[in-house]
């Protein structure tokens, strides 16, 4: 995540752990148990913890395994035993979206998959339907939302088709379908959305291979995509500042090839 880390513990009963940066409720704790005055504030409150804590998720009737979990820029979820989703942190960097422990979704069952952006998360249910919430700026939830710039619960972004991967970036969203069509929407600043503009897509757009292949999974980070297509060749495109799209050049707006 940002500046923060999560790890699940499988031996025995899966827990959920994590350590670092701890300014937004990153770590779903809020105690001043485990950090220094340095990194405590008057609330009692640990801006940082520097070794792993144990993070429960729990209600006042039961305490849940987690089996999966996310990690975004100042925010976090967790995918449960029993199908639901829990989630903390400050996800729309707003101060009515503090979440200090985690919380469960309610009124929604059978996650199996999510994917956390800056300020948005991804989720897939069993039946491959994809929902989205967080922060609609850039048109990256890919639901209109009469006018709102965000939701807090997660809204059904049903016009995309069954979905097999997902991926949630800084402003941007990005899904496989079952028939390997890669799908992009939201920021495109630096052309990471792949489709050879700089022009934002409030819409969800098709990302063709190249090569007419498939794609199978895709990654999204800051403002760079990676993606693998069904040869299992490595693909990147959007900003290179760091170096990060792999191919020697500056910026691509369309999918190039990493030999």
């Amino acid at each position: 995540g940002g500046f923060f880390t999560l790890a699940i513990n499988g031996e025995g009963l899966n827990t959920l752990w994590g350590w670092g940066n701890n300014l937004y409720y990153e770590l779903g704790v809020s105690n001043g148990n485990f950090c220094d005055e340095l990194d405590q504030e008057d609330d009692g409150h640990c801006r940082r913890i520097n070794f792993p804590v144990k993070i429960d998720i729990i209600d006042e009737n039961n305490q849940y395994q987690p089996l999966s979990v996310a990690a975004g820029a100042t925010s976090a979820a967790a995918i449960l035993y029993d199908g639901q989703i829990a989630h903390w942190g400050n996800l729309l960097l707003l101060n009515n979206s503090l979440i200090k422990t985690p919380e469960i979704v309610p009124y929604h069952y059978d996650w199996y998959r999510l994917s956390i952006g800056l300020k948005h998360i991804l989720a897939l249910k069993d039946n491959q339907h994809l929902y989205a919430w967080g922060d609609n700026s850039n048109g990256q939830l890919g639901i209109d939302l009469e006018g709102e710039s965000y939701t807090t619960e997660p809204a059904l972004a049903d016009a995309f088709g069954p979905m097999k991967r997902i991926s949630a970036g800084s402003g941007t969203s990005f899904g496989v379908l079952n028939d390997g069509t890669l799908m992009a929407w939201g920021n495109n600043e630096f052309g990471q959305l792949g489709d050879g503009t700089t022009e934002t897509r409030l819409t969800p757009i098709v990302i063709p291979h190249p090569r007419g292949l498939e794609w199978l999974k895709v990654s999204a980070g800051n403002c760079h995509v990676v993606a693998i297509d069904q040869n299992h060749h490595l693909w990147s495109w959007g900003c290179n500042f760091g170096g990060q799209l792999g191919n020697g050049q500056a910026w691509v707006t369309t999918p190039t090839r990493i030999h």
